[in-house]
């Protein structure tokens, strides 16, 4: 839907997650922004009903990553690959997009900057939040 609605439309360089070996994407990523904490211009995230955000679960040990831009995380249902918090706080803009009432919750969490949920631990240079009313609900509204 990014990719349709907005990406299409700018002369963007998209850098899609495929696969499951973080080591390959940390290879692409060396190749496209050399050694050097990459910066991103724009990472979107998501928001999980439990203040998760790209795969960082509260708990999981790749919260606590800061050497390797990638980790590899099991969850119950798959393995996955994330970026790392030091990797998403080093983006210029960092756009969470939150849905539903179901999140309502998480994002009064996440607006509070409540440490204790990975997404509130990414402080990139900017952070903005797009939130359906359904979402929103009584949340403040800057962060």
């Amino acid at each position: 839907m990014a990719t349709e609605t907005l990406l299409a439309r700018v002369p963007a360089r998209v850098h899609p997650m495929t696969g499951c070996d973080p080591e390959r994407y940390e290879a692409e990523l060396v190749a496209v922004f050399g050694p050097g904490l990459p910066r991103f211009d724009l990472v979107f995230l998501g928001l999980g009903e439990d203040g998760h955000t790209a795969s960082l679960f509260s708990g999981d040990r790749a919260t606590l990553e800061t050497e390797r831009w990638v980790a590899l995380v099991e969850r119950p249902d798959h393995r996955r690959m994330t970026l790392t918090l030091p990797v998403l706080s080093a983006a210029r803009v960092a756009a969470f997009l939150v849905t539903g009432r179901a999140k309502r919750a998480a994002l009064a969490r996440l607006l509070r900057v409540d440490p204790e949920i990975p997404a509130s631990r990414v402080a990139a240079e900017r952070v903005v939040v797009i939130a359906d009313p359904e979402a929103a609900g009584e949340a403040p509204r800057a962060r």
